[in-house]
């Protein structure tokens, strides 16, 4: 048995679920802004270090490894679950950042009108065109979180964190990994079929990186955003809580010290 660690970067809803002891990872479809379709288009692609030319830079190639990971859900852990679902660090570890609760900043600026909640639609195997792909992790906790930066999200200041990994304990890197096929799509290859595809760390463990960025947004293409590019990004979240127009105070706004090159941050909800 083998230890996995996924960081997730950037345009990343964490959806937890206490009584199942459960956590959703939900990459929001993207159709671009401004009235421009598919200007800022979002790409879900897996990274590792192992990877060689284009994959190095950009995830798996379509052509060579079928669709990368939009229209697919990954599940990790056992059945039943035993997820932390506090999206937080352990106790005594570095903080490094925070994933804003976005419910509470839709109930903020409505005035508190009701509750705000993901729908279970978007958790389930017909999400619909609002979800490009999903990761569901039924073992495990955050470990660490990075932030660059101080934003303020209705009125409230978050060092929003762009960078959250996950630790999986106890999987089989010989089993299959369990990929389906979002809205009932069938026939995709996924980018990984299984862990010992991969080279592993020194301790044996493996580490993954995904990304929901723009195409030109890879860390090794050198694409950071402008932070209003950011803040435009960031609208891709509210329609998974029912909000398909979220105000200014809703998006986030950075403070402080001034910033020319920022990442996509994530946020929460239950």
């Amino acid at each position: 048995m083998t230890t996995l660690e996924i960081e997730f970067n950037c345009l990343c809803l964490f959806v937890p679920d206490e009584p199942a002891k459960t956590v959703h990872v939900l990459m929001p479809a993207t159709n671009g802004h401004d009235g421009h379709a598919g200007h800022d288009k979002h790409v879900v692609r897996v990274l590792h270090r192992s990877f060689k030319g284009k994959e190095k830079l950009s995830g798996r190639p379509e052509k060579l490894f079928g669709r990368p990971m939009e229209g697919l859900a990954l599940e990790l852990g056992p059945e039943p679950a035993n997820a932390r679902t506090q999206l937080t660090p352990p106790p005594g570890a570095p903080v490094g950042g925070e994933l804003p609760n976005l419910a509470d900043a839709v109930q903020r600026a409505s005035g508190g009108a009701g509750p705000v909640t993901v729908s279970p639609n978007f958790l389930g195997p017909n999400p619909g065109d609002l979800v490009a792909a999903r990761v569901t992790l039924r073992a495990g906790e955050v470990i660490r979180l990075a932030s660059e930066a101080t934003w303020e999200i209705e009125g409230i200041p978050v060092a929003l964190a762009h960078r959250v990994t996950w630790r999986v304990p106890g999987l089989d890197p010989a089993a299959p990994l369990t990929w389906t096929g979002l809205n009932g799509k069938a026939g995709v290859t996924p980018p990984l079929q299984r862990l010992d595809e991969l080279e592993p760390e020194d301790d044996l463990s493996y580490t993954l990186r995904i990304f929901h960025v723009t195409e030109d947004a890879f860390p090794l293409s050198g694409g950071k955003l402008s932070p209003e590019v950011m803040r435009q990004h960031f609208r891709a979240f509210y329609p998974l809580l029912g909000v398909n127009d979220p105000g200014d105070s809703l998006l986030p706004k950075i403070t402080g010290v001034h910033i020319n090159q920022v990442n996509c941050g994530g946020g929460h909800a239950p």
